[in-house]
């Protein structure tokens, strides 16, 4: 697969912040996140987060 030069650093970053320990890795996680937070919005579920003691919840607005 071919990606412009800006997301392959981005993607590069990725591994290392990660640990993974190869693209396909990232790209796999990415999958089963994005198919988790699909599946979620499907059923009317809400995304949220927030900072380990509870403050400062935010919804994440996805498939807008």
């Amino acid at each position: 697969m071919t990606v412009p030069d800006g997301l392959q650093r981005k993607i590069d970053e990725l591994v290392e912040a990660s640990h993974a320990t190869s693209t396909a890795e990232v790209f796999r996680n990415a999958l089963t996140a994005y198919a988790a937070l699909l599946e979620a919005h499907k059923s009317g579920r809400q995304v949220i987060i927030q900072n380990p003691d509870g403050s400062d919840r935010e919804r994440l607005r996805l498939f807008l």
